[in-house]
């Protein structure tokens, strides 16, 4: 994500959008556990939530230069 953008929804943790036999599920992951969300308007709302954090992230090509700025600074 760009600097910028501030505070976000991805902050919160990782998730995994993937299908299970015809069903679409989502997998989200904090330091305290580990969930598999199965409720139809529950995975609606974090597809919605990974679709807000596309908008924002940067195009490839540009994050794998931020990350290389970024990791620079680390030495």
């Amino acid at each position: 994500m760009p600097l910028d953008v501030g505070a976000y929804p991805g902050l919160a943790g990782p998730l995994v959008i993937t299908g299970i036999d015809g069903s679409e599920v989502v997998y989200v992951d904090n330091a305290l556990s580990g969930d598999v969300i199965e409720h139809a308007p529950d995975v609606a709302a974090l597809k919605c939530l990974w679709e807000s954090l596309r908008a924002e992230a940067l195009p490839t090509k540009q994050s794998m230069n931020l990350i290389a700025k970024v990791a620079e600074t680390w030495k």
